[in-house]
């Protein structure tokens, strides 16, 4: 059960009703609730609380599919686990890695300077050791279509500018029109300052490193 944030309470004083004391038991800290008064339905007045439907959650834990690496507790032992962690009020550590593209827990940097926290800054900063202004830096994860994050990020490549051409491939063909690899490049110059040495099947002015077209090499030039 879980409070409903979008309904209103039809009883005046309702929190009052329920003291939150802490309070030390065997040596640690714990949170008790103290009931003041009637707690009949007429003296509660309409319901606030919400039935949430867990089963999906309890059965990704089940088959041990809540973490990266294949679970080693058991189904019981983990569920003690996110217990404890959440009564504590501890973070479970988990290790970035390309699943960190799709976030849920971020803030636009002015939502930041404004005060508010984001999930995603706290692990690469506890993590990686990352700056405030490293997250104003293009990452691998703004690459176009690319799967290989998890071997960049575990050689230690986060932005576009520890990238190597190779890093991310640049097809680029006249016959077949622009590939895959050849939209990452594109994403790659485009937020990638740093010079690059123009080699067979790219060419790159160096007036405009945004732009780039498909050239053959030859005579070994």
């Amino acid at each position: 059960m879980f409070s409903d944030k979008n309904s209103h309470t039809t009883v005046d004083g309702l929190n009052q009703k329920f003291r939150i004391n802490k309070v030390i038991e065997n040596g640690k800290e714990r949170t008790k609730v103290n009931v003041i008064g009637e707690t009949d339905p007429a003296s509660l007045g309409d319901e606030i609380l919400i039935k949430i439907n867990v089963d999906p959650v309890v059965a990704m834990i089940f088959s041990g599919n809540d973490t990266k690496e294949p679970a080693t507790q058991s189904f019981k032992d983990r569920l003690r686990l996110y217990a404890d962690n959440y009564e504590q009020d501890e973070k479970i550590i988990i290790p970035v890695g390309k699943h960190c593209k799709d976030c849920e827990f971020r803030c636009t940097n002015e939502d930041w300077a404004k005060g508010l926290k984001s999930g995603y800054r706290e692990c690469w900063k506890d993590q990686k050791k990352w700056a405030d202004s490293d997250f104003e830096k293009p990452s691998v994860f703004t690459l176009w279509n690319f799967r290989g994050n998890d071997k960049l990020l575990e050689e230690g490549k986060y932005f576009l500018t520890d990238l190597e051409r190779d890093d991310i491939g640049h097809d680029r063909s006249p016959s077949i029109g622009l590939q895959a690899g050849g939209r990452r490049f594109d994403s790659y110059i485009a937020h990638t300052p740093k010079p690059i040495p123009a080699k067979a099947g790219i060419f790159i002015w160096s007036e405009f490193p945004s732009k780039a077209c498909f050239c053959k090499e030859t005579n070994g030039k």
